[in-house]
């Protein structure tokens, strides 16, 4: 709960008069949007806003009070300083809300009703509000603003869509084709991550409406702009001017079409992907290359931070200085990456050293600025000073300043010569006084505490101040020596504080080429990184091979989770995974709770994306296709607040995934439809399996605890069914972790039960219910009950079970009558005879669990 304000705030008759009919003459807010009014020393609010911030802020009434009387009452809230800042932080970057201040205009004092509008903010226009939001923390957010506008062609949905990133000053422009479900707008919508989206006002058709439920999805705020405003007249001479502000590096660079380039036209060579694993490579195999690079990335500065705070006139004359530090040490930097001449040199010259090299061309008269202007001699002492030299005023300045300090310690001479005379205090000779200084009285004479009766009636010298330290006093001379100093020093400070903001100023036009620097360390930074960890894993990663999308498949030998295998005291266990167009798409996972079904799908998503970063991969080796994203439906959870339960969060995010998936996704589902009841579970287990593996025919991998799922490979020829082993035996369950063909048909749930040590008496009714359970799907049959083959009645499970009973029967009866041959008085040929005999007499029976068995 926030400090309720200690200000007051009243009016009189005519000042609330005033305010109240200029209050009313606004026009009607959104509820999302937030008014409060400057008056100086504190801020208010009023009508829904007071009540919104007694609630949220103060949580309580007790702080509300009333202008006006009557019916028309209208309640108010005081706001202190620091409750205003938090509570436009909260809004602005949490709640996604727009924010508008008010202020007394110049027409009139701050109780008339001359308002003005003086800043407004919303989630994707952060601008006038950001020293109030970040302060001098030089923090930042995303505050990517997008706009979108809906068309046809050919009867296809075509959606235009552009957005501007102020952080990273960026525009980005681009026209696709999309679904009925907005698929390919949701997904770039989830990539940048939009605050705020801008769109037509008044266009109410269903296509409207579903984009504005897809935005809303995304947790952006909506905005209606003027149809007019998204019309394509002068959009031609408007990029124009974009493209060639680009150029010229003043201003924004546009993100587009890469064909839009000579560059991105003619360079088909490799992938990004392949680029990034030919630098990682380097990396990882030249140990002392990346140690060297690694300990000189530690003294460099963030570029990012220090390009903002150069972009909002917030930098210093010491953050100019920490530039200028950096860039000396820029070409020892990239001389190292230069001496480089092994494997895929040109890439890293390409990458790194030329765009280096230029930029340090670029930042010469930069540095040339530094060194004419800033005294780098103080810098030393911490100290952050243009130059004396530079400015003739200042150069006078200084010196007449530095004669001042020649002369007061002359005056410090003369009062201990007087001292020692007994001339002026009665003060015992060799007593000391000391002169000193401080930013609030400038210089001064001080001496101890006992010996202030030496002051006293004396005409000489005054007194300024008695502390613990001893008595602070001066005269005459050093007086009138200390104000002369003190406005020259004034003098010099505002001269000074005037050429640093020159320098700034100037020095702010190079926070577009800072930025680029930042991008550049911030890729070799996370390259690295990617060869530093990929080299120090317990077991090394490999590089992986990329192959395009859609033609490829996903290969991965002896595959281990990269976050699990670093733990203490854990042995990992490797598994293969393989997927493979029209053969192995979709995987069916089945085994015991902690079997590891969840370890082995997950590390798969994880392996991919690595890949797709450019590192290298947990595993002996690697076959990686493309994919144009990873699709996890992983883990429970709800929103109460939201009344999301949830089985009802799993359906959505699962909706979204069969929306947005394409042939070239990899998609990741662990334990769907456990929020509802068993049929309804699998009901919708196996529609949306079938829906993946028919339909979208991309890389799938299900684990599941439905058994009956498995069925589904015999219908569909891409799914396959794998399972994790364990073994049971005297009541104890051993997890092996290894992922093997074929189905588990059983949960063993009851076992881990056992492991969680419940009571006897509980295991033993457990199982008795489950076998009820299984005798009641059997037997309900003929009443279309339970989940039931509808050819012998029993559950899939159960069947499989009494397979493999009636299987392990004729196996154990074909080794007793092997046990009885008389191997010692036959020969070999004999023995080949009777053993022949035997296997086909079982071999007969045509058992589906032996065939299977012998098959495999």
């Amino acid at each position: 709960m926030a400090v309720q304000p200690c200000q007051q705030f009243s009016l009189d008759g005519a000042a609330e008069q005033g305010f109240l009919a200029f209050y009313r003459s606004l026009p009607e807010k959104p509820e999302t949007t937030f008014r409060v009014f400057d008056r100086s020393d504190y801020y208010t609010v009023h009508g829904p806003d007071a009540l919104f911030a007694a609630k949220d802020v103060f949580k309580t009434t007790s702080v509300v009070k009333h202008l006006g009387s009557g019916d028309k009452k209208v309640p108010s809230v005081i706001l202190s300083k620091m409750n205003f800042e938090s509570t436009v932080r909260d809004l602005l970057l949490v709640r996604q809300y727009r924010v508008e201040m008010y202020r007394a205009s110049s027409k009139g004092s701050k109780n008339t009703s001359a308002w003005e509008l003086v800043a407004k903010a919303s989630p994707g226009n952060l601008q006038q509000f950001e020293d109030i939001l970040f302060g001098n923390n030089d923090m930042s957010v995303s505050t990517v603003v997008m706009s979108i506008k809906l068309g046809t062609d050919n009867g296809q949905r075509l959606v235009g869509a552009s957005y501007a990133d102020p952080a990273a000053r960026k525009l980005g422009v681009c026209e696709f084709v999309d679904n009925d479900q907005f698929s390919n707008l949701e997904a770039l919508l989830v990539q940048l991550g939009p605050k705020e989206c801008l769109l037509p006002q008044h266009d109410t058709s269903p296509d409207s409406t579903k984009v504005l439920e897809v935005i809303q999805r995304s947790n952006a705020l909506v905005t209606d702009r003027k149809k007019a405003e998204f019309s394509n007249k002068d959009i031609v001479q408007d990029l124009n001017r974009l493209l060639k502000m680009g150029a010229s590096g003043n201003s924004a660079t546009l993100r587009g079409n890469k064909s839009m380039c000579l560059v991105g036209l003619l360079n088909k060579c490799k992938t990004a992907q392949e680029e990034r694993l030919d630098i990682v490579e380097v990396f990882f195999e030249d140990t002392e290359l990346r140690q060297t690079i690694q300990e000189e990335l530690r003294k460099v500065p963030d570029f990012s931070r220090l390009a903002k705070k150069f972009q909002r006139q917030k930098a210093t004359l010491q953050d100019c200085v920490r530039v200028y530090q950096a860039l000396h040490r820029l070409p020892t930097f990239n001389g190292v990456l230069a001496a480089y001449q092994g494997n895929h040199h040109e890439l890293i010259r390409d990458c790194f050293t030329s765009p280096l090299q230029d930029l340090v061309q670029d930042f010469e008269k930069f540095t040339e600025l530094v060194e004419t202007t800033v005294d780098l001699d103080q810098v030393e002492n911490h100290e952050y000073l243009i130059k004396a030299s530079f400015d003739e005023g200042l150069q006078e300045c200084r010196e007449k300043m530095d004669e001042i300090l020649e002369q007061i310690p002359i005056e410090l001479n003369k009062v201990m010569q007087n001292v020692h005379a007994a001339r002026d205090m009665a003060l015992e000779a060799g007593k000391s006084i000391k002169l000193e200084s401080n930013n609030q009285y400038g210089y001064f004479f001080r001496i101890t505490k006992k010996e202030e009766k030496a002051l006293r009636g004396n005409k000489h010298y005054t007194t300024i101040d008695t502390r613990k330290d001893g008595i602070r006093f001066n005269n005459s001379a050093l007086r009138q020596l200390n104000e002369r100093f003190q406005a020259l020093k004034e003098t010099y400070n505002e001269v000074q504080s005037k050429l640093a903001n020159e320098v700034i100023k100037v020095a702010g036009g190079y926070s577009e080429p800072m930025q680029m620097l930042s991008d550049i360390i911030a890729n070799i930074d996370a390259l690295i990184s990617f060869a530093h960890v990929s080299a120090n894993a317990p077991v090394p990663y490999i590089r992986p091979k990329m192959t395009p999308k859609g033609e490829g498949h996903i290969s991965l030998q002896m595959a281990r989770h990269p976050c699990l295998e670093v733990q203490d005291d854990v042995a990992f266990i490797a598994n293969d995974i393989t997927l493979e167009r029209g053969q192995n798409e979709f995987l069916i996972i089945t085994g015991p709770n902690m079997g590891g079904k969840s370890t082995y799908i997950r590390q798969t998503g994880v392996i991919v994306l690595m890949a797709q970063l450019g590192c290298f991969v947990p595993c002996s080796s690697a076959e990686i296709a493309i994919t144009d994203s990873i699709l996890a439906r992983v883990g429970s959870g709800d929103s109460q607040l939201k009344g999301v339960s949830t089985f009802m969060s799993e359906m959505l995010e699962t909706a979204s995934i069969l929306r947005s998936a394409t042939e070239n996704s990899l998609i990741i589902i662990d334990e769907l439809g456990r929020g509802t009841s068993t049929y309804d579970g699998f009901g919708l287990a196996w529609a949306i399996s079938q829906n993946i593996a028919t339909k979208i025919h991309c890389f799938c991998l299900f684990a599941t605890h439905f058994h009956e799922l498995t069925s589904l490979s015999d219908e569909v020829p891409t799914v396959k069914n794998l399972h994790v082993t364990a073994m049971t035996s005297s009541g104890t369950l051993t997890l092996l972790y290894k992922v093997k063909p074929g189905v588990c048909d059983q949960s063993f749930g009851i076992h881990v039960a056992e492991l969680a040590h419940f009571p006897k008496s509980v295991i033993e009714f457990a199982k008795q219910k489950a076998a009820e359970l299984e005798d009641f799907q059997g037997n309900t049959a003929a009443l279309g009950e339970g989940i039931v083959d509808p050819d012998t009645g029993t559950s899939p499970a159960k069947r499989r079970r009494l397979i493999k009973q009636d299987g392990e029967e004729i196996i154990k009866d074909f080794l007793t009558q092997v046990a009885k041959l008389s191997v010692e008085t036959m020969t070999e040929g004999q023995l080949a005879h009777e053993m022949s005999i035997l296997k086909d007499k079982m071999l007969a029976r045509k058992d589906p669990y032996i065939q299977d068995l012998l098959a495999n």
